[in-house]
C-alpha cells in the first residue's frame, strides 16, 4: 500500500507512532504515503485494511475473533463458528445502513467434497455452491437458469524452483520454456475443466482493469508448432532424460490438471513426472521454503490493477516462491508505482516473464457456480467477486 515508514515500523527500526496512519477524530482516518500511488484507493477494500479494535484484542488475546468477542463494523455479526464445518452471520442492528439489509442470517458451510455439496444443493439444502470439475456443461444443460459463469481476477499457474534446492535442469531457461510450450492449454480448459476458463499466456488476467495482455508468440502458434518448439528447446539444452516432481494441494481438479500435464510432458518430451499431493496446511509451507521442484499455484488479485500480480515476481516479494530475480523487472515494477501510463511498463514485464519463464501460466479462472433463482443482488460484473450479504435478497414465493 506504500504507507509512509511502513518498512521501518515493520522491521522495528522505527516506533509504530512513525507509521503514516493517524486517526484525526472518531470518524476520520488519515493515511500518508511514501510517494504517489495511483491505485492506492483500490487497495483499501482488501481484508488487510479492515479495522481491528485494539481494546478487543487486548481483552481477548488470540480469542478475539471468536463469536461473542469479535467486534466488526459490517452489516452482520458472526454468531457461530465451527472450524472446518460452518460459520454463521446474523444482522448487525448497529450497522450504519441496517435499514437496507434484507437477509437476516447467512450460513457458510465448509464442504470439502464438491460432489457432496452438489448433492446437498440439488436436495434444496443450499442456495449457492461451486460446480464440481467437469460438470459445468451437464449442469448448464440441466439447470440453465441456475448455472452461472463469470470471469475472475485470478490466474492458475505452475511455479518453478530456481534455487539450488530445485532440480538442476530447471536452471536452464530452455528447459522451462520447453515445459511451458508442451502444455496444451485448450485440453486443460475445454476437456478437463469445462467451465469457461481461458488459456493463460500471461500472468495478469485479461479482466484486469486498464490492462491488455501483450501479444504472445506462443499463443499465436498451433499446439503442433508449440510441441515442435518444445522438443527443439530440450535438445538445445542437451536434456534427453528428466525426472521431475510436480506438487499440488489436495483437490480433484488440481489432480486432474496435474495428471494431464504430466502425461503431456512424458509423451512429448520424455519427462518422467512424480506427482506429490499435499494437504493444504502442509502445502502452504513447502513452496515458500523452496522444498519443491514444480508446484501448482494460483493468485487472485487483492485489487483490480496489474501490479497485484506482477509484484509477486519482484525479487523482494515474499510470494516469489520461484526466487526469481531479474533487476530489470524490479526496475520496471518501481517505475509502474509512480507512472500515469502503466500499460507499456506492464507489457514489458510480461514479455520478460514469458522469456525467463519462472512460472508457467495455465489458465484464467472463472467463477462458476449454481445459485437458486430466488437469490438476487449477486455482483456478476465484479471480477474481484467482492460479495456482500447486505446486497443480497431472496424473492418471496
Amino acid at each position: 500500500m506504500g504507507i509512509k515508514n511502513n518498512a521501518g515500523v515493520s522491521d522495528g527500526s522505527l516506533p509504530p507512532s512513525e507509521l503514516g496512519v493517524a486517526a484525526l477524530d472518531d470518524h476520520t482516518l488519515q493515511v500518508t504515503l511514501e510517494k504517489p500511488l495511483p491505485y492506492f484507493p483500490l487497495t483499501t477494500v482488501h481484508a488487510s485494511a479492515f479495522p481491528t479494535p485494539q481494546w478487543a484484542i487486548e481483552a481477548h488475546g488470540n480469542e478475539w475473533t471468536r463469536p461473542g468477542n469479535i467486534v466488526t463494523n459490517g452489516a452482520y455479526i458472526m454468531t457461530e463458528y465451527v472450524a472446518n464445518e460452518r460459520s454463521v452471520r446474523e444482522r448487525n442492528p448497529m450497522y450504519w445502513n441496517n435499514d437496507s439489509t434484507i437477509i437476516e442470517k447467512v450460513t457458510a458451510l465448509v464442504i470439502n467434497d464438491e460432489n457432496v455439496a452438489l448433492t446437498r444443493y440439488m436436495a434444496g439444502e443450499l442456495d449457492q455452491t461451486n460446480i464440481p470439475s467437469g460438470q459445468f456443461n451437464r449442469l448448464q444443460q440441466s439447470n440453465p437458469d441456475e448455472t452461472v459463469v463469470v470471469p475472475e481476477l485470478c490466474t492458475y499457474y505452475y511455479t518453478i524452483n530456481l534455487t539450488d534446492s530445485g532440480n538442476p535442469a530447471l536452471q536452464d531457461v530452455r528447459v522451462r520454456q520447453a515445459l511451458s510450450h508442451a502444455i496444451d492449454h485448450d485440453i486443460i480448459t475445454k476437456n478437463i475443466l469445462q467451465a469457461g476458463q481461458k488459456p493463460a499466456y500471461a500472468f495478469t488476467p485479461e479482466a484486469t482493469a486498464g490492462f491488455t495482455p501483450p501479444a504472445s508468440p506462443m499463443a499465436s502458434m498451433t499446439q503442433a508448432e508449440r510441441d515442435a518448439k518444445a522438443k527443439e528447446l530440450m535438445a538445445a539444452a542437451g536434456v534427453d532424460s528428466l525426472d521431475l516432481e510436480l506438487m499440488y494441494n489436495t483437490s480433484e481438479s488440481h489432480k486432474k490438471v496435474a495428471i494431464a500435464i504430466s502425461q503431456m510432458w512424458k509423451q512429448k518430451l520424455g519427462v518422467n513426472v512424480t506427482l506429490s499431493n499435499l494437504e493444504w496446511k502442509t502445502y502452504l509451507d513447502a513452496p515458500g521454503a523452496q522444498n519443491y521442484q514444480v508446484a501448482r499455484a494460483g493468485w487472485c488479485g487483492d485489487y483490480n490493477e496489474a501490479s497485484t500480480f506482477l509484484d509477486l515476481l519482484g525479487s523482494e516479494s515474499g510470494y516469489n516462491d520461484a526466487k526469481y530475480n531479474n533487476p530489470k523487472v524490479d526496475e520496471l515494477l518501481a517505475q509502474a508505482k509512480v507512472s500515469a501510463d502503466t500499460q507499456p511498463i506492464y507489457t514489458k514485464i510480461e514479455q520478460i516473464l514469458a522469456t525467463d519463464t519462472p512460472i508457467i501460466p495455465i489458465y484464467q479462472y472463472t467463477a462458476n457456480f449454481l445459485m437458486k433463482t430466488d437469490v438476487k443482488g449477486w455482483p456478476y460484473d465484479n471480477v474481484e467477486q467482492n460479495i456482500y450479504s447486505r446486497d443480497l435478497y431472496k424473492v418471496a414465493e
